[in-house]
């Protein structure tokens, strides 16, 4: 599964698009064991609001419950998804020309 540019597993509680760059504030809608393996074509930063997140990224912990700040290169093929429907997650989305 490919991702666009900005496209994440969530419902948009906000989104602003500035300069090419795309900022959106969000909920998880997927439940953990419907999150299959996905690429996302640009870069993101994901910062972690609320809930218990499982990212691949090194660094984090396997089950990450306080904030915390995850870079995924554009081409990141991964899981990462949350335990439970009850997070909150905010995004910067990066073109890849940028």
């Amino acid at each position: 599964m490919r991702f666009g540019p900005g496209h994440f597993l969530g419902v948009f509680e906000r989104r602003r698009t500035a300069h090419g760059l795309s900022l959106a504030d969000l909920r998880p809608t997927v439940p953990e064991h419907e999150v299959h393996r996905h690429t996302h074509e640009d870069a993101h930063f994901l910062l972690l609001l609320a809930g218990r997140y499982l990212s691949s990224a090194r660094g984090m912990p396997d089950v990450c419950d306080h904030p915390a700040l995850v870079l995924n290169p554009p081409g990141t093929t991964h899981v990462d998804r949350f335990r439970g429907l009850d997070g909150r997650f905010f995004t910067l989305s990066v073109p890849t020309a940028a």
